[in-house]
Order: C-alpha cells, then structure tokens, then sequence
C-alpha cells in the first residue's frame, strides 16, 4: 500500500508529478471522487482494519485535510461506489463486517451526512461493482446478490434529489 497521489496527463501519457500525502494513510479498497478542482477519499483498508475516514485533496497546491463529518455515521468499509452530483457525495455499499447495502448523502458545503432509504429496493446484502453517473442524472449501479452472485442491473433516479429518491 502507498499514500501517494499521481497526476497523469492523458493527452501525453506522461505521469507529471508523484506527491506524498502524509495525512491520509496508505489504503486500498476506497473511493475518490472529484468536485471541481478538489478531490474527495472515503473509507478503504489499511492492511489491519476498514476505515471511514473522509479527506479532501486540493489539487491546486497539492494540499491534504481531513474533513469531519455530522450526522449519520457511516460505518467502515472498503470496496464502496461513490460518485459526485453537484456539491453532494453519494456513497453505496461495500464491505464492513459483512457485505451492505446502505445508502448515505454527504453535504460537501455543510458536511452533513444522511441516510437515504431506497423503497422497493431488495433488502438482501449487495456489494456493488460498478457505478455510471450519464448525463439525465440517473446512476445505473450492477452488483452481484450474495450468495447467489447472480448479477442485478438497477437504476437509481436521482433527477429529484432534494425531494425523493426511489428505485426504479
């Protein structure tokens, strides 16, 4: 495991800079997501536990913080999806002590965390695989059933956020 940010220019295929971040751990298993000229880690492992701490990256100057969180906690894991609409953070699933299926919402600008219940959504453990964000703000998300390991395709509508989110 390492703890260092690489930026990779994509026109070139030449790695530009490599930056040691001494504030966030050496991890796998996590997820990042990018809002704007920031860069945001949730969770992972760290060769001994699960984690769910949470920072922020400034690309501009390279710069790593730990941001707290309020609200509802979300529990360790590692192997979540997460993805970025706007200034807010959704983060799905993964695997804590077991494989989950929870759904939570972070508020960038107040960094607030909440739950969101998803009706109609099978309550048997997923751990997601993959998620997609496309341009009509639905996020398709494939996981595999535990024990079954059959493999599910659900959309998520996510077009009314600040009302309600239902599975469709």
């Amino acid at each position: 495991f390492n703890n260092i940010l690489i930026k990779y220019d994509i026109l070139t295929y030449k790695y530009l800079e490599n930056t040691q971040l001494g504030l966030i751990s050496s991890r796998y298993g996590h997820s990042m997501v990018a809002i704007g000229t920031d860069i945001y880690i949730f969770g992972g492992y760290d060769s001994s536990d699960n984690l769910n701490d949470f920072y922020k990256i400034d690309t501009t100057n390279t710069t790593a913080s730990s941001i707290i969180l309020t609200g509802t906690t979300i529990s360790k894991r590692r192997f979540h999806s997460m993805v970025a609409i706007g200034t807010d953070i959704y983060i799905f699933g993964g695997l804590g002590t077991s494989y989950l299926n929870d759904f939570y919402k972070i508020d960038i600008n107040t960094k607030i965390v909440t739950t969101i219940t998803l009706n109609g959504f099978n309550t048997e453990a997923i751990l997601l695989k993959k998620s997609l964000l496309p341009s009509n703000l639905s996020s398709w998300v494939m996981a595999n059933k535990i024990p079954a390991q059959m493999q599910d395709i659900s959309k998520i509508k996510l077009s009314s956020l600040r009302k309600n989110i239902s599975l469709v």
